[in-house]
């Protein structure tokens, strides 16, 4: 995995050399995971407000597409609310607790673009991704020990927003789907039982700072 991320890091480096533009993303994750306990149990399954931090580059630029690379933190996870009651099944209070899973993501996408008088740009995106896990909470330390939540994940991004340029400068809005390939963790509970898993489902909204290079 080690060898990976540096080949990524060495990619990354490389793109901005020969970018045109670099930009700044920020903002946040809106994440779930499907978590099922039993049958029809599952937990942590509601939504979880998380960072996402982007630094991209654009290169090979053509009035109607360009290439970008993205590296950057996102989060990954889900919360839920659980009862909790006395020795009698009284209820005594409810507490919000959190599934959190922390990520460097590298993405490289190809950007479709429409231009409008040369200050609106409107575009769609999608390309490979991968995610490599660096912290999580301790709901899911157990599975970390056993080495079943996995520490490398890959997808798709499917991307679409607007930018405004002004000058060399350029703000925007962008929004994601990060697809996954696999799940984020696979796991056995009792012989004789179907493994279990845990799937994530992920979108990105970000704010777009650039500059223009060249």
């Amino acid at each position: 995995m080690k060898n990976i991320f540096l080949i990524l890091i060495l990619f990354f480096a490389t793109s901005i050399t020969i970018g045109q533009t670099i930009y700044i993303q920020s903002g946040v994750s809106n994440s779930s995971i499907d978590w099922q306990i039993f049958q029809n149990l599952k937990i942590f399954n509601k939504s979880l407000i998380g960072h996402s931090f982007f630094i991209g580059v654009d290169y090979l630029q053509k009035k109607y597409f360009n290439l970008s690379c993205n590296l950057g933190t996102l989060r990954k996870g889900g919360s839920d609310v659980f009862q909790y009651t006395d020795e009698f099944g009284n209820y005594l209070f409810s507490q919000t607790q959190k599934a959190t899973a922390d990520y460097i993501s590298f993405n490289t996408t190809i950007d479709l673009k429409y231009p409008i008088k040369d200050k609106f740009i409107p575009f769609v995106s999608f390309g490979p991704r991968i995610d490599f896990l660096v912290s999580n909470s301790i709901e899911f330390k157990k599975l970390k020990d056993n080495n079943d939540l996995y520490k490398l994940n890959s997808g798709i991004n499917f991307g679409l927003g607007i930018k405004y340029k002004i000058s060399k400068f350029l703000f925007g809005l962008r929004g994601d789907y990060l697809m996954p390939f696999a799940n984020i963790a696979d796991y056995k509970t009792v012989v004789g039982q179907p493994d279990k898993h845990i799937k994530d489902k992920t979108f990105l909204i970000n704010l777009i700072f650039g500059y223009q290079l060249k």
